[in-house]
């Protein structure tokens, strides 16, 4: 699958890749910014909720080049019964020193686009209050969202228990 490529302020071209053994050791040493830290999970705990729902789950690192810097977890999900839970992020990690570069809104994007190849047609971001303004922002939304967004403490996946700091979330 082709995801869309961007070139960030004069940067090497942006991409997603499958987490792999060769590239799994950098995926866990990735980390946000302190003041962070509460609203989402260490990429290892992604990985292992990624691990025990392989049918959901769609985890992808973000590079700039041959530089990692960051992480995304997507969930698509076309036979829950739930309509808000068939798709979705449930996680986006951009490192500390790669933040504020376009590679968050890279990602966001690049899940959409794979949500519209396979005909998931993602309409709704969830986030948690707290962070309402920077998904938003992450999104490359001003004031008008192409999709409905909706505060909400928890993206839960279908059938199992909330999952909680995962956000945006597109349903």
């Amino acid at each position: 699958m082709s995801y869309p490529r961007a070139n960030v302020r004069g940067m090497t071209a942006l991409r997603l890749a499958e987490v792999t053994s060769d590239n799994v050791g950098a995926a866990g040493d990735l980390s946000v910014a302190p003041h962070q830290e509460r609203y989402v999970a260490p990429v290892a705990r992604s990985l292992a909720e990624a691990y025990t729902q392989p049918s959901v789950a769609w985890p992808r690192l973000v590079y700039a080049g041959d530089d990692l810097v960051g992480f995304v977890m997507a969930a698509f999900d076309p036979g829950c019964p739930i309509d808000y839970f068939r798709c979705g992020i449930w996680r986006l990690n951009i490192a500390a020193e790669h933040q504020k570069k376009g590679y968050g809104k890279f990602a966001v994007e690049a899940v959409l686009a794979e949500a519209a190849a396979a005909a998931k047609s993602p309409r709704r971001c969830f986030g948690c209050p707290e962070s309402t303004v920077r998904s938003r922002s992450i999104c490359g939304w001003d004031s008008s969202p192409p999709a409905r967004f909706t505060t909400a403490r928890s993206s839960p996946a279908c059938g199992s228990e909330p999952r909680r700091r995962a956000l945006p979330y597109f349903a």
